[in-house]
């Protein structure tokens, strides 16, 4: 992503790196039009295998390549500008950011400057992966792991293609070649087996950096053919429209990396194959395109903190990110860019004479350390919440302090194998003596309804098994759930769990009742729950199907902080409009339709949970300064128990 030397500037390769790092800009903004925006990225990967190749390539060739000297390039370009980012955006969290968040942040960005922030995403607990990082926007650092990963590219990279360089010279093409279709393999394998973490991974993303290193060693006819006028023509124009179709028509629903990433990564070949094209020069020569270009690192280093922390103020004030203020981060982003790239890239990379090789690997030592002790003294100190006057408990700030209903009891870990002892602790009633007609049953939507019947239980003086696991909706035996999962083995586990109760407790008849309840907001696995609740009916058992809840879509016990952390008093109410949930009504809608004769029969009682929260008009996500969430979609234990008495008549039916 850092720019090039003077003596390898090419117009394309500039002209590239600005369309990329305006897809990618644009994509993270959610501008119409760029639903591929990430895209970019892969754009970007491409460029660095082809130059930084070609530049050890041509050391190599002239007898002047040192390690020495690539690596500390390679820091003179990246590390700068990037620190100056890093230590801007702690100094600003130290003033706004939330302890819990703000040790997250000092930690990543130490992992950012040692390039390793790849995997540190990739192993996020809890995690969605890339796109529902971005749609969070909690990390103001997430657009680093593409750095990560070319740093490690950068550090293996000269290793390799010296030593094929000088052992196999004249075979080079060959075992580069090889080494590509090595990497197409393992990334068409990984397709099959792909998880959340795939996505920053180096490994799968290698052969996007190598089939830009292949051009290198292109056979010298084939390069002959590329400076025909026409064929290079040809093959800019190609190259452009992949890319920008690549940005039109792919969105952030496909899997990626997959064969889909084949489109913007061929496009990008195209293009560099046809750097002599005349047909595209008022494009890719374009003067403010080039402009973008020379910028193109630093803007897309600051672009997405802006982002983050825009979207942080705006969850705080309870407004949306207009127009108006879209145009002012780009401003933003832009004056940021430029004073960062003037003044800060530019110099450094320019005035060799003071910024010597020595200085440069000092500097970056020395960086690295201060981060590092930035992070450890932050997470030591439980990221400082007396910072913000001591108003609230800082136990809350640090994640320490969780709702009741959401300590270990009665709910299995996601990311762990199946616990069969669940049956020895996770009933309704502490009198284990009472016989067992209730099976409660689902993920950790279920699971917050808890005390809920416990309650119910006591009072009914009836008892039952509470069977809950996270990201694990209750399937028909050996179906797979429909869930994105992070973890390689979430899925199968949960297939597990669901078979266990299967088979150990839906075959037993002293289960007159089963409760089953989940997540509703995933609409696509609508219809596994519907063929579960008629096939318990055939089995004689009684359901009771809890319908859906409203869906936040931000974090309100987070919400209420921020505004503290920001001098404002907390809101006593905080609402969505009833519309907007208008997708999860029709979702209850259909399931009841669905399941009509079961209702009608007294097979199936459901339970309409969405009248607990919502009024023809507005659903409540804060009333009257009491939270009805937690998180982002678990309730309290408090609104839980308002569903006490509903759960007992049903219950008791």
């Amino acid at each position: 992503m850092p720019a090039a030397d003077k003596s390898n500037f090419r117009l394309d390769i500039n002209a590239l790196r600005a369309f990329a790092v305006l897809a990618v800009i644009a994509y993270h903004f959610d501008i119409l039009g760029f639903p591929g925006g990430f895209v970019g990225v892969d754009v970007f990967f491409v460029i660095s295998g082809f130059l930084i190749t070609s530049q050890i390539q041509q050391s190599l060739i002239e007898g002047r390549f040192s390690f020495a000297n690539f690596f500390t390039s390679r820091l003179r370009r990246i590390v700068p500008a990037l620190a100056v980012m890093c230590f801007v955006i702690l100094i600003f969290g130290w003033f706004y950011v939330l302890p819990s968040e703000y040790i997250s942040h000092t930690k990543t960005a130490f992992q950012a400057l040692f390039f390793g922030s790849n995997y540190a995403f990739g192993k996020t607990e809890g995690g969605g992966g890339y796109f529902d990082a971005v749609q969070t926007s909690v990390s103001p650092f997430l657009h680093t792991w593409s750095l990560s990963i070319e740093g490690q590219f950068y550090l293996i990279l000269p290793f390799v293609w010296v030593l094929i360089y000088k052992l196999w010279n004249k075979r080079q093409e060959h075992l580069v070649f090889a080494l590509l279709v090595i990497a197409l393999t393992y990334f068409a394998y990984d397709t099959t087996q792909h998880t959340e973490q795939s996505f920053y991974s180096l490994p799968v993303r290698a052969w996007e950096f190598l089939v830009g290193a292949s051009l290198v060693v292109l056979p010298v006819s084939l390069k002959r053919i590329f400076k025909s006028n026409l064929v290079a023509n040809l093959s800019s124009a190609a190259g452009l429209i992949c890319i920008f179709a690549s940005v039109y028509f792919l969105n952030n629903t496909l899997l990626w990396p997959s064969a889909w990433t084949l489109l913007p990564v061929v496009g990008a070949v195209l293009v560099l194959l046809g750097q002599d094209a005349s047909n595209t020069r008022w494009l890719i020569g374009n003067w403010l395109v080039q402009r973008i270009g020379d910028m193109s690192y630093s803007l897309y280093l600051w672009h997405w903190p802006l982002i983050v922390f825009a979207k942080y103020f705006a969850n705080a004030l309870s407004i949306e990110i207009s127009v108006t203020i879209t145009s002012v981060i780009l401003l933003t982003t832009t004056a940021l860019s430029y004073f960062s790239w003037r003044y800060v890239e530019k110099p450094v990379r320019e005035k060799r004479t003071f910024w010597t090789n020595k200085k440069i690997v000092a500097a970056f030592v020395m960086i690295v350390f201060v981060f590092w002790s930035v992070w450890r003294t932050v997470a030591i100190g439980e990221g400082f919440a007396n910072r913000f006057g001591g108003q609230i408990d800082p136990k809350v700030f640090v994640g320490m302090l969780k709702p009741p209903v959401y300590g270990a009891t009665c709910i299995d870990d996601q990311r762990a194998p199946v616990n069969k002892d669940f049956a020895k602790v996770c009933q309704l009633h502490d009198d284990k003596s009472l016989k067992t007609e209730v099976l409660v049953w689902g993920d950790s939507h279920m699971h917050h309804y808890y005390p809920a019947f416990r309650k119910a239980a006591k009072e009914l003086t009836m008892n039952g098994y509470f069977f809950t696991r996270g990201g694990c909706h209750a399937t028909l035996l050996n179906e797979t759930p429909w869930h994105r999962y992070s973890h390689p083995h979430e899925s199968q586990f949960c297939i597990e769990f669901n078979a266990h109760i299967h088979n150990q407790y839906l075959s037993n008849p002293q289960i007159k009742t089963v409760v089953l309840g989940r997540k509703w907001f995933d609409g696509e696995s609508v219809y596994q729950t519907i063929d579960l609740v008629k096939a318990l009916t055939k089995l004689d058992k009684k359901v009771v199907l809890i319908g859906a809840i409203p869906k936040p879509n931000i974090n309100v016990l987070e919400v209420l902080l921020k505004r503290k952390a920001i001098n404002l008093e907390p809101q006593q109410n905080i609402t969505l409009a009833r519309e907007k949930m208008a997708y999860l009504d029709g979702i209850d809608d259909y399931v009841k339709q669905q399941l009509a004769t079961e209702i009608a029969e007294g097979k199936v009682i459901w339970v309409q949970a969405m009248d607990y929260f919502c009024t023809a008009t507005d659903c409540s996500l804060v009333k009257d300064g009491l939270n009805n969430y937690w998180d982002a979609s678990h309730i309290t234990e408090a609104k839980a128990l308002e569903f006490t008495e509903e759960f007992k008549r049903a219950l008791r039916n």
